[in-house]
């Protein structure tokens, strides 16, 4: 399976849907995981070399065409042992990606679209998914509503009104002008908790769930050793485990969309 993470608009959360989000949707599957970004982009914070989860590879601006190759030929080989994640970049490093893979006829692919609440995010999505479309006629289109104050779709209309409009400031909503390329929309809550676990902790959140998972699962019989290292270890444990817990509930949250993707026609 190759997912691509798609937006003509910088500052929109694909970097942290394809290191974060995406990889541990996959982790129980058994399957290798790769994460493609261009170049170096976002890993001034994080050492990716040092996932044990995930492999972090490069598509070079230069090197395109041959990077591009490799994806699609770990896909041919291994499509049922694979997960490609594709971060597109911003910009016209955006419409370079999808250019190359339509010129190396892989279609058909699942596209992850994220937007923030930006007044102005419409026109750039809009602009994305018709490049989509315009090179892949078999896509697969998921808009991501990214930093939802909420997951209830009551207030995701409220905060998105570039997409469903506000009547008291008299803006129209737009989604009806792409609803029918959209397979499925779907919201990821604003959290810290990426911020915190590539910046404090340096890891990525597909590497510290197990962990975290194990912490909750065994806190009882944890909390006793804790215990016995003395009050100043126990409250540190403590924090972790509270720690744990808020992202155990950020996971479930977006698990979902994991069935969304899987989803057969």
């Amino acid at each position: 399976m190759t997912i691509v993470v798609a937006n003509t608009k910088g500052g929109v959360g694909k970097s942290i849907i394809s290191h974060m989000v995406l990889p541990t949707l996959f982790l129980d599957d058994d399957k290798t995981i790769n994460v493609y970004e261009i170049d170096d982009n976002n890993r001034t914070s994080l050492n990716l070399n040092d996932s044990k989860k995930l492999n972090f590879k490069s598509i070079k601006i230069k090197e395109m065409e041959d990077d591009i190759d490799q994806v699609k030929m770990d896909a041919i080989i291994n499509d049922d042992d694979i997960v490609n994640i594709i971060d597109c970049g911003g910009g016209n490093d955006t419409l370079a990606i999808l250019d190359h893979l339509a010129k190396s006829d892989m279609e058909g692919l699942v596209y992850i679209v994220p937007a923030n609440d930006d007044i102005e995010q419409f026109e750039n999505v809009k602009q994305t998914i018709d490049m989509i479309y315009k090179n892949d006629k078999e896509a697969r289109i998921f808009l991501i509503f990214n930093r939802a104050h909420s997951i209830d779709f009551k207030n995701i209309k409220q905060q998105f009104i570039a997409f469903f409009g506000f009547e008291q400031y008299g803006i129209d909503g737009r989604m009806k002008e792409i609803e029918e390329q959209i397979e499925f929309e779907f919201a990821l809550r604003d959290s810290q908790i990426y911020g915190i676990l590539k910046n404090v902790y340096k890891v990525t959140l597909a590497d510290e769930y197990p962990k975290l998972k194990y912490t909750v699962e065994k806190s009882r019989e944890l909390q006793e050793e804790w215990a016995k290292q003395g009050k100043e270890y126990f409250k540190k444990k403590m924090k972790y485990l509270r720690f744990a817990k808020d992202i155990l509930e950020l996971v479930d949250e977006f698990k979902p969309l994991k069935n969304m993707i899987e989803r057969i026609d």
